[in-house]
């Protein structure tokens, strides 16, 4: 396993679907997984979020654990060289970035984190 995705999300259903299609649109040449947690919604939409998306695994904290417990846990469960940590209310545009990304941490063992440009949707420039 070379790259896990780790999202968290709390009672964002439909953004949460649109990340992970933008996720889906992704062209790699690696294996990845998707993890999921989520931290305590009023809705359980587990089962229903693993069955329209592959290599996913869905984390459901039973209580309120926050952002940074809920991030941990993901990062423990993850199976990846490389750990990408992504909000749910993210989409991903360019369909090359995480190919970009790992090639890059390959090519430089002395790089501890990278980041991704962000673009907001009001203001696209």
């Amino acid at each position: 396993m070379i790259l896990s995705i780790v999202i968290n999300t709390r009672n964002r259903k439909e953004m949460l679907y649109d990340l992970l299609k933008s996720i889906d649109k992704q062209k790699v040449t690696f294996a990845y997984e998707v993890i999921v947690v989520d931290d305590c919604s009023d809705e359980d939409y587990g089962k229903e979020i693993k069955s329209k998306f592959k290599n996913l695994s869905f984390i459901r904290n039973e209580k309120r654990e926050f952002l940074i417990k809920s991030r941990n846990k993901g990062w423990n469960s993850a199976k990846g060289e490389f750990v990408f940590f992504i909000d749910d209310d993210n989409e991903i545009h360019d369909p090359n970035i995480l190919e970009n990304a790992v090639e890059t941490l390959k090519k430089h063992s002395d790089i501890g984190i990278l980041g991704c440009r962000t673009y907001y949707f009001d203001e696209p420039d």
